[in-house]
């Protein structure tokens, strides 16, 4: 069958593409390999399968080279802290010498590669999220809702913050500590709904925080978002969406329910888990001068030398180490530009369809996750809410031990709710769903994760 990026050539082509590098015949170019071992049989079509995805044809040849990983991705269902693909060619282009820095050049002309990098980055969250101007870049999600909420603090002069979704207690805590210093007050409603319901007083607010899907794994319905979206408008406060970037191949991106500022950890976009080290802080803004002065970091642009050509450069860098001094939006020193590259490069890789294709086999795999708990009345659960990549479940005995047991036979998860939220009560267990998971592996996670809850 044609691989799918190379075109099919007629025999006339092939010929010339032959005749182009010197040889008569393609097994010319397997010369060094011994010929005994070259076998000159057409083989059996069952032996011709569809091509793998990418992750299953690495674990394939893993299997046939007994490489043995102590905690491989597919036996790997921590909430939170959700490993994904990949793309081997990411590390491959990370490793080049002039990459291979966290540090964005102080003589950005110098370096039109890697600013180009960061242009197609912007443009590329910038179509997948639905908004305007996207800048590069923060060390984490954490970080990146912090420099959101000071933005709209800073726009409405206003002192409250309202989060009307669940946030992993981590976010809090960063966005306590940033908001300690401008003395600015952090509220919790119980669900979006109530912000609606509750009549809360927007106009005090400088902005509210949303999650889509929240931190829980829960999408909400985006016309109830919209409607908190016109609500925010009309008190003249802001919108922060949450988001996860892998789900917007499959659900509606923060621009088209109206979200005024849109951020997200980018660890799914081809940067790992780090072994907890950094992520990828994402902000993007819908256009508004407002919004745009007060961002963070940097904005790259595209325009023209004096001979036409073109010519990336810096068109706006609020930070304190250039023009700003004691007025920047930030003092933000390292950039994450290496992370930044890695995102870039898996986004090209994945393109709009592989969004979508690896978007719709997360919410399958959740979606079969909640199935099979779901048969255990033991297992408590949300079956009336849509759940992506994380699932929310209350198992009586799961805690830590468990946690550890599970550990100790092969298994990292489902994370102890209390390690995310310490004041949790309605659910004990964060599961996570990726798309490296096969059904196999899903029932034996549960399977295993039952037996140790004692369900």
């Amino acid at each position: 069958m044609p691989h799918p990026w190379i075109p099919s050539s007629t025999p006339d082509e092939i010929q010339k593409m032959l005749e182009k590098i010197g040889i008569k015949d393609p097994i010319e170019l397997f010369a060094d390999v011994p010929s005994e071992l070259i076998i000159k049989r057409s083989l059996p079509s069952d032996l011709q399968p569809e091509p793998l995805p990418y992750w299953e044809a690495e674990r394939h040849v893993e299997t046939l080279t007994n490489m043995d990983k102590r905690y491989p991705p597919h036996n790997i269902f921590t909430g939170g802290s959700c490993p994904h693909y990949i793309h081997p060619l990411v590390d491959e282009i990370l490793g080049r010498a002039e990459l291979y820095t966290s540090y964005t050049p102080y003589q950005p002309e110098i370096a039109q590669g890697l600013l180009q990098i960061f242009f197609e980055y912007q443009s590329m969250i910038s179509d997948l999220f639905d908004m305007d101007v996207v800048n590069a870049s923060h060390y984490d999600g954490a970080v990146a809702l912090a420099e959101s909420v000071l933005m709209s603090a800073r726009i409405n002069r206003r002192k409250k913050i309202l989060i009307a979704t669940p946030l992993y207690d981590s976010y809090i805590q960063v966005l306590k500590t940033y908001l300690y210093g401008p003395n600015i007050e952090l509220e919790t409603a119980s669900s979006p709904e109530k912000v609606l319901e509750d009549n809360y007083n927007l106009k005090e607010y400088a902005s509210v925080i949303v999650g889509n899907p929240d931190h829980t794994g829960r999408v909400w319905q985006k016309n109830m978002l919209q409607e908190i979206s016109q609500e925010v408008e009309k008190s003249g406060s802001l919108l922060i969406s949450v988001t996860e970037p892998l789900a917007l191949g499959i659900i509606a991106p923060p621009g088209e329910y109206g979200a005024h500022i849109a951020v997200a950890e980018g660890r799914s976009l081809g940067v790992g888990l780090n072994y907890g080290g950094n992520g990828l802080g994402i902000i993007a803004v819908k256009w508004d001068r407002r919004l745009v002065r007060q961002m963070p970091g940097r904005i790259i642009g595209l325009a023209e030398d004096l001979d036409g050509n073109p010519a990336y450069t810096m068109i706006l860098q609020t930070r304190e180490q250039h023009i700003r001094r004691e007025k920047a939006t930030s003092n933000i020193t390292t950039n994450e530009a290496l992370t930044t590259v890695a995102a870039a490069v898996q986004m090209a890789l994945l393109g709009k369809t592989g969004f979508k294709r690896i978007g719709s086999i997360i919410l399958k795999n959740t979606f079969l996750g909640r199935q099979l708990l779901s048969k255990h009345k033991c297992v408590k659960l949300d079956n009336n809410s849509l759940y992506f990549r994380e699932l929310p479940v209350f198992a009586p005995g799961y805690g830590e031990n468990a946690f550890l047991s599970l550990a100790s036979q092969g298994f990292l998860g489902p994370t102890p709710a209390t390690r995310l939220w310490p004041n949790n009560h309605w659910f004990n267990a964060l599961f996570c769903f990726n798309e490296m998971h096969t059904r196999r592996d899903i029932e034996t996670a549960i399977q295993a994760f039952l037996e140790v809850t004692g369900c």
